[in-house]
């Protein structure tokens, strides 16, 4: 990984591109800024997982599938006890 390649399916939120010496994953230009937004909300401890949810489906016009979908993997990290 810390020469950039990747041999499985990119987290979400990124994308692979193959090169001549295998996949190079990369920011998603889309889902990636969901993603970086929801981190970002979240850092100030003014929003709960669920009201950053909701944000962002208002502000992007998400459906409720595609935010839960996006930022379900990411809430779960967030609310989980990484140190």
């Amino acid at each position: 990984r810390e020469s950039g390649k990747y041999f499985h399916k990119p987290p979400i939120g990124y994308i692979s591109e193959e090169k001549d010496s295998g996949a190079i994953i990369m920011p998603d230009a889309i889902k990636g800024k969901y993603i970086q937004e929801a981190f970002e909300l979240y850092s100030t401890a003014s929003f709960t997982t669920q009201q950053i949810q909701e944000k962002l489906q208002q502000k992007y016009d998400l459906t409720k599938y595609t935010c839960n979908h996006l930022l379900t993997p990411y809430v779960e990290f967030l609310t989980s006890n990484h140190q």
